[in-house]
């Protein structure tokens, strides 16, 4: 990690103050970024900063020609990619699809956070304790990439 990439993560973090409950600390060589304990970013070791992406998502930043993040492994370990997309340039130069990408991938990082579990029908919920009682939140629909 060098110091222009904590200058970088820390300039990315300062850019999503707004968005919540924002933190990031340095993990594997870069930088991960999570919004009220769920990851949604990073920032990878070479200093490309990664949106988290699922099915509601994923097709904006195809259609931008980027790639998920494919950590090198040890040799002998199968490749395999993680559902961190390259930013695109033209996302990270406007602050408002900016916004709207990282909104998306915040919503995305919840909705897919271990710990989930499934509603009867099929809906994402997560389980928080407020007191003794424990309340259920449900998981954002669709996202559409606003912006884009």
């Amino acid at each position: 990690m060098t110091a222009e990439h904590r200058d970088y993560f820390e300039s990315l973090l300062g850019r999503m103050e707004p968005f919540g409950h924002v933190s990031g600390k340095a993990m594997f060589g870069g930088f991960g970024y999570w919004e009220d304990g769920d990851m949604f970013a990073l920032l990878d070791s070479s200093g490309t900063f990664r949106l988290k992406a699922d099915t509601t998502t994923v097709d904006a930043f195809e259609r931008a020609g980027c790639e998920p993040f494919a950590p090198e492994m040890p040799a002998g370990r199968a490749p395999m990619t993680m559902p961190y997309w390259r930013v695109p340039a033209r996302v990270l130069r406007n602050d408002s699809t900016f916004e709207a990408w990282v909104r998306d991938a915040i919503a995305v990082g919840h909705a897919t956070a271990k710990g989930k579990r499934r509603s009867r029908k099929g809906t994402v919920v997560a389980k928080t304790v407020v007191g003794k009682k424990v309340v259920a939140k449900k998981a954002p629909g669709k996202r559409s990439m606003g912006g884009g």
